[in-house]
């Protein structure tokens, strides 16, 4: 029939919009055939052969229509969708090459930023770091490609993982002219990336940035008690004693009341603050927190 193509392309995409993608599939399967036939080689079938990779995410459907249409305007959206398709089968180093073609020839595409943050998390996740440097260093390549809320998750991620050295490079991408609580996260992260590292005299700098800059932040108690242990482990017991004695007065800690009393020198402070701790303390939650 004239018109079979024309009714294919109505139960497809009638399908498609609904969300049913394995019925979608089949439609457009059909009516690229059914172009294909009629000789039809333009932009509707550009469309099918997409549309077929999008909902099945098979990378050999994706690598199919980018051969076939190297010039489409779709070209963008296929390779993202690649590299996720990729990153779902475990295959790290080809999702990083597609997306470096994605970065490359089309810098501007919407597509191509998510797809980067998206591959650093789940390479972080899969401990492929050796992925995760080469993509911060492509995110890093242009800092305002992404928010500070991505470099703050990306910086995150890293920091849980232990990867002390990326994770202060991804929160160093957050300048500190962004907005204060973009800044304050990024500040105290990087202090724990030096921390992490045993830069100690790089964490407390960083730390007293934050505080001189954000005397009220949120983050007060959390920068103290970081302070606090990097003067510890540079044997500035004097400086520890006082930081730890402040969060203490606020966060009534009697872990952190027994980290505090091993700097004391004195036997009878060191005593009391033992007594404070069988005294006041609830024994059932402190052996837990120790």
């Amino acid at each position: 029939d004239s018109h079979r193509a024309d009714i294919l392309s109505y139960f497809a995409w009638k399908a498609f919009k609904a969300g049913d993608h394995e019925e979608a599939s089949k439609c457009f399967l059909a009516l690229e055939t059914a172009l294909r036939d009629k000789g039809e080689l333009g932009g509707e079938l550009e469309k099918a052969v997409y549309i077929q990779a999008s909902c099945s995410k098979q990378v050999a459907a994706f690598d199919r229509f980018l051969s076939e249409f190297p010039e489409s305007e779709l070209v963008p959206r296929a390779l993202s969708e690649k590299a996720q398709a990729l990153l779902v089968t475990g295959d790290f180093d080809a999702a990083f090459q597609t997306l470096e073609i994605l970065s490359e020839h089309y810098p501007e595409a919407p597509s191509s930023r998510p797809a980067l943050a998206s591959l650093i998390v789940a390479a972080v996740d899969a401990e492929r770091f050796d992925v995760a440097d080469q993509v911060l260093a492509r995110m890093l390549s242009d800092k305002n490609s992404h928010s500070e809320s991505v470099y703050l998750s990306t910086g995150k991620a890293l920091l849980h993982a232990t990867q002390f050295a990326l994770a202060e490079k991804a929160f160093s991408a957050v300048p500190l002219t962004a907005q204060k609580k973009f800044v304050e996260h990024a500040l105290i992260g990087r202090a724990s990336a030096w921390f992490g590292l045993k830069q100690f005299e790089k964490s407390l700098q960083t730390l007293e940035t934050l505080l001189i800059e954000y005397p009220s932040t949120g983050l007060f108690y959390d920068a103290r008690l970081m302070q606090a242990r990097a003067h510890v482990a540079l044997g500035q017991n004097g400086e520890a004693l006082i930081a730890f004695s402040e969060v203490i007065s606020a966060q009534q800690d009697y872990a952190l009341v027994f980290e505090m009393a091993q700097l004391m020198t004195d036997p009878e402070e060191r005593l009391a603050a033992y007594q404070r701790i069988a005294l006041l303390a609830n024994p059932d939650k402190w052996q837990t927190d120790r």
